[in-house]
């Protein structure tokens, strides 16, 4: 019996110090990429599968991936679309802090009036709790033609890995003709979960919003939702 016991833990021993030969970067063994901190399983609705994603920007990223299990980003539960909104000011960017994660690959919104052009985005996120802000682009649609009345998707030209709280969604347009389903069409700009920023369209390269608690009356609370 000692015998066993002392080669188990030579076998424990050897193996301490190195990879697992078999491992795969981000599980115990593993090595991962430069430049991110761990790896996080993102559902991917257009295959069916849970699939690892590199993770940078945040420690806690991996245990939040997709906390709703809705298998989607969003930015407000879709179940609160209740009117119609514009975005308040033409040439505005709207950012909404996403909830939900997936791997998406458009925006959908319900269009109630047709106008112009539209632009929607993703961002990932700097900062932590209230100081949140959207930072830089890492996918966009561009200027587009508004879809027509009802709901539509617009394709961001990439494949995101979205986790919550880790990505911000954005819309901008360049009138206020065109209007989209909602949950409220004057509302404060909340620290840390929604910003807006002018003379913004298509939205841009790196968001620089307005935010916090004093800007009622400027904000739209306009739904989005992650598709693949």
């Amino acid at each position: 019996m000692r015998e066993t016991i002392q080669g188990a833990q030579a076998k424990v021993d050897r193996h301490a110090g190195t990879p697992h030969p078999t491992a795969v970067a981000g599980k115990p063994g593993g090595v991962l990429p430069a430049g991110t901190d761990q790896y996080a399983l993102v559902y991917n609705a257009g295959t069916g599968n849970w699939e690892p994603a590199a993770v940078s920007g945040s420690g806690v990223s991996a245990s939040k991936a997709d906390p709703q299990n809705l298998g989607f980003p969003t930015n407000i539960d879709p179940r609160s679309i209740s009117l119609a909104a514009n975005v308040g000011s033409a040439n505005r960017t709207h950012y909404y802090r996403a909830t939900g994660g997936g791997a998406i690959t458009k925006l959908g919104l319900y269009v109630s009036a047709s106008s112009g052009n539209v632009c929607v985005s993703v961002y990932a996120n700097t900062g932590t709790g209230r100081a949140s802000m959207p930072g830089a682009r890492v996918a966009t649609s561009g200027s587009v033609a508004c879809p027509a009345a009802g709901y539509a998707e617009i394709a961001l030209g990439a494949t995101v890995n979205v986790t919550s709280g880790d990505f911000w969604l954005a819309i901008s347009v360049d009138n206020t003709t065109a209007q989209f389903g909602a949950a409220a069409t004057s509302a404060f700009a909340i620290q840390g979960v929604m910003a807006w920023q002018d003379t913004a369209f298509p939205s841009p390269a790196t968001a620089t919003p307005t935010n916090g608690s004093g800007n009622g009356g400027a904000s739209r609370w306009v739904a989005l939702i992650g598709a693949a």
